[in-house]
């Protein structure tokens, strides 16, 4: 693991570790990502923008960098902050999004979200039906 930033969760009081590379990363037009690792196995996502620009390929290829850099273990659970987004991601985002979702049950076996949009969970509900997943 690289070493970078560090300081205690005020909730959990598990270690927060940012690390280089890794805030405030545009993935898009006036779409930013910073993932931070908490504990060995959390992973916090915050963005900001519009999700219009949201691009699951470019997210998803950062969040694995981020893993393998932070040495994030496996299973692990994934934290996304929603309070700074604005906008809807397009159908075709949404269905990355999900595909990998399924794609990755094993090693992500939790997913929060906070302050999401409502669209986002009916979205998620309406799809998960397709899945035959352990967790909804």
């Amino acid at each position: 693991m690289n070493s970078g930033n560090s300081s205690l969760c005020n909730t959990s009081g598990l270690p927060i570790v940012e690390l280089p590379g890794f805030s405030d990363v545009e993935l898009g037009a006036g779409y930013h990502t910073s993932l931070k690792k908490i504990g060995d196995s959390i992973v916090l996502i915050q963005s900001r923008g519009n999700l219009t620009n949201h691009d699951a390929d470019i997210f998803y290829s950062k969040v694995d960098a981020f893993c393998s850099a932070a040495g994030v273990r496996d299973p692990y659970v994934q934290i996304r902050d929603f309070t700074y987004l604005e906008g809807r991601a397009s159908l075709g985002a949404l269905k990355k999004q999900l595909r990998r979702l399924y794609q990755q049950r094993n090693r992500m076996i939790g997913l929060v979200m906070i302050n999401k949009p409502s669209w986002v969970k009916s979205f998620i509900t309406r799809w998960l039906r397709f899945f035959e997943t352990r967790w909804k």
